[in-house]
């Protein structure tokens, strides 16, 4: 059966946010714990200034932040103690008119060294 009445209309701030990152793939509960976390980080309201400057940029590394400190911790259970996590990293810089191919691929590893 199909719903009833008209669609719930999205105005709110919190609602902007979640569907700019929900675009990008992130969960919407994520994003609202995330966005919470950052209005009480700001003194309230009057965060939304820095949440939504340059199209969520604050609201988009936070979320990153707390991934990578999740996987993080993650890959502390995992390996045993005394093991130690190194990360080797390859990066790739490009200068106006460059092509691609003359420039080696950005990659990014870690290797577990016991």
């Amino acid at each position: 059966m199909a719903p009833r009445g008209r669609p719930r209309k999205r105005l709110s701030r919190m609602d902007a946010a979640t569907d700019a990152m929900t675009a990008f793939g992130f969960d919407e509960r994520l994003v609202q714990k995330t966005v919470k976390q950052l209005l009480k980080e700001y003194g309230g309201d009057d965060g939304w200034a820095f949440i939504e400057e340059y199209g969520y940029k604050e609201l988009i590394e936070a979320i990153l932040r707390d991934q990578e400190s999740n996987d993080e911790d993650s890959t502390k259970q995992k390996h045993p103690a005394g093991c130690v996590l190194v990360q080797a990293v390859s990066l790739c810089h490009l200068t106006v008119g460059e092509e691609l191919s003359s420039c080696q691929v950005e990659s990014t590893a870690q290797f577990p060294h016991c």
